[in-house]
């Protein structure tokens, strides 16, 4: 007597995208977020933060990257989810000629606030810079991916086929 053996598939399951150069997520409950943060603890107002943050603009002009980096490392755990003080200590970063640890501020950056191209640019150019033209590769995708949410995007159309040059 032989017995027939069933073999039936299991549904494949659609792949969790969890790295960070695969999609960029935020949490949802970004209201909670802003009100839990050190700056609020220790009793620094937004305008005291405001000056700290063009102090270390400041600095980066006159080409200052060492400080300008303490200035924004501040700045970021001061407060980690303003978009801004990440792009500022990755400009820092970059000015100090730490093109990895910038590359890293950069994402961090767009993570918050996928809607600014110059984000995306800046990453890009910051992992061609540390030779990592597979993880610029995969910002640009992400940067096509989010092409509909950014602002005036048909300004940067040049800018772009220059990306996609570059990161080709």
């Amino acid at each position: 007597m032989s017995r027939k053996v069933s073999h039936r598939r299991k549904p494949k399951a659609i792949p969790k995208q969890e790295r960070l150069r695969d999609v960029n997520l935020f949490p949802k409950k970004e209201r909670e977020l802003f009100e839990k943060v050190p700056q609020h603890f220790l009793g620094i107002s937004d305008q005291q933060l405001g000056r700290l943050f063009e102090n270390a603009w400041a600095l980066i002009e006159i080409h200052e990257g060492a400080e300008a980096v303490r200035g924004f490392r501040l700045l970021c755990h001061l407060h980690p989810y303003v978009s801004d003080f990440w792009y500022g200590l990755a400009h820092a970063l970059k000015e100090s000629g730490n093109y990895e640890e910038a590359l890293d501020a950069f994402i961090m950056a767009e993570t918050m606030e996928p809607t600014r191209f110059e984000y995306y640019q800046e990453a890009i150019g910051s992992a061609l810079e540390a030779g990592q033209k597979t993880i610029a590769r995969r910002i640009f995708q992400r940067l096509l991916a989010h092409k509909r949410s950014i602002d005036n995007i048909d300004e940067y159309k040049a800018e772009i086929k220059h990306l996609d040059e570059a990161t080709s």
